[in-house]
């Protein structure tokens, strides 16, 4: 998956499986990252699942911040 297929989604979240292909990490690492207050970009916990938030993702995918 790449940048360009996210942001051809209508969808509102990501997985964290879709974050981390984009940016080359493992889905476990974003998980651990947002436990500990460390992520990069917005995300938010719905019930015991992540979910990263598409329109900031696409934000910092692009430019960093």
């Amino acid at each position: 998956m790449t940048i360009d297929d996210i942001e051809a989604m209508d969808k509102a979240t990501l997985t964290p499986q879709e974050a981390a292909s984009v940016i080359g990490c493992k889905p476990y690492d974003i998980n651990v990252k947002f436990k500990e207050g460390k992520l990069e970009f917005p995300a938010i916990q719905s019930g015991n699942r992540v979910k990263v938030l598409r329109e900031p993702f696409i934000r910092f995918v692009r430019t960093g911040k």
